[in-house]
């Protein structure tokens, strides 16, 4: 039979429509980055953090938390454990920007920029930490710029954070295939669900194999790394067998289709969750690929802190899926009824 113009008119708009909509759900979050509640530290003389809490909250409310701590060893602490990404220490002689590339090199680069401005305003904190600022000297030059320090840096082999950013993609793709392959294959739910298990598990120290032992762009431990990423593709195998054993092929499309849609770009492996637009990153981090950029990039670069939450979501979709699939009926709607087909 073949297809004529009107006929194909469908399924090219279609294509099209959801070609722009894959574009746009990359595109958008990406267009509008920009801090959001973002925590930071904040250390120094009364006088200094009330003028640099003053200066960051001028210069957007909401983009900045900040948090006071006593003294810098705190801030550090803080930083290590994951409860802020980075923090401003005052003084009189200037001020020090402590980061955490390791968390987000996005962030890095906006604290810089933060503290920059914040050191070149008028009457900025290093002069509120002292009304007499000792003179320039050729070991301590009279300057306003930051000192950068990153506390929890990224690896030599991965200095942008690249490599673990694009890692969540092929890591989501993995899981994907994984479950629409074993959703559509015969046998029984059972042995879809062992051997979605056996894949997760296989993958996962195959792929920290090649991240942590050739490309050496995890340095946590190997095993604790394997497990994160066997968990990632395993709640996003099962949830797909799941929904395609309990809603049928509507329900792993849809699934994959918000995995892909969403889950990926409003992941913030890239960036972070506080950057992404308003609500948006809160939903990324309970989608798995958000979930899974968290666990892995805490469980590689700051021995677990922080990864509660996000070994959390990962078992909770997990789990949704073993429930789904272990439904003793599928939750199909019912077709409607034909009708009759009656003589003219």
């Amino acid at each position: 039979m073949k297809s004529t113009p009107a006929a194909l008119a469908g399924p090219v708009v279609a294509l099209s429509v959801l070609i722009t909509v894959l574009v746009t759900a990359f595109a958008w979050p990406t267009a509008n980055l920009a801090p959001r509640d973002l925590p930071v530290g904040l250390v120094g003389p009364a006088p200094a953090v009330a003028q640099a809490r003053a200066g960051l909250q001028s210069a957007g409310s909401a983009a900045i938390e900040p948090t006071v701590y006593p003294d810098r060893g705190a801030a550090v602490a803080a930083i290590e454990d994951r409860a802020i990404y980075g923090a401003i220490v005052l003084s009189a002689n200037g001020s020090e920007v402590l980061t955490a590339s390791a968390a987000s090199p996005a962030v890095a680069q906006a604290l810089g920029e933060v503290a920059h401005r914040l050191a070149a305003a008028p009457g900025s904190p290093r002069t509120a930490a002292d009304t007499h600022p000792p003179a320039a000297t050729p070991d301590r030059p009279a300057s306003a710029t930051p000192v950068i320090t990153d506390v929890v840096a990224l690896p030599a082999a991965d200095p942008r954070g690249a490599v673990f950013g694009l890692t969540l993609v092929p890591m989501v793709i993995g899981g994907l295939l994984t479950g629409i392959a074993l959703s559509l294959v015969a046998g029984s739910r059972a042995a879809r669900i062992t051997a979605a298990l056996a894949v997760a598990v296989l993958a996962g120290f195959a792929v920290t194999a090649v991240l942590h032992t050739w490309l050496e762009v995890l340095t946590g431990n190997y095993l604790a790394e394997s497990g994160v990423v066997a968990l990632a593709v395993a709640a996003i195998a099962l949830t797909l067998i799941g929904l395609r054993s309990a809603f049928g092929n509507p329900g792993l499309g849809v699934g994959a289709a918000t995995l892909v849609a969403l889950g990926i770009p409003l992941s913030g492996a890239m960036s972070a969750p506080e950057l992404l637009p308003s609500g948006w990153g809160t939903l990324g981090s309970l989608l798995p690929p958000g979930a899974a950029a968290t666990a892995l990039r805490s469980t590689a670069y700051f021995h677990g802190a922080g990864s509660a939450t996000a070994f959390t979501v990962l078992s909770c979709w997990a789990l949704a899926g073993l429930l789904l699939a272990a439904l003793p009926r599928p939750l199909r709607l019912p077709r409607p009824a034909a009708r009759d087909a009656r003589p003219a």
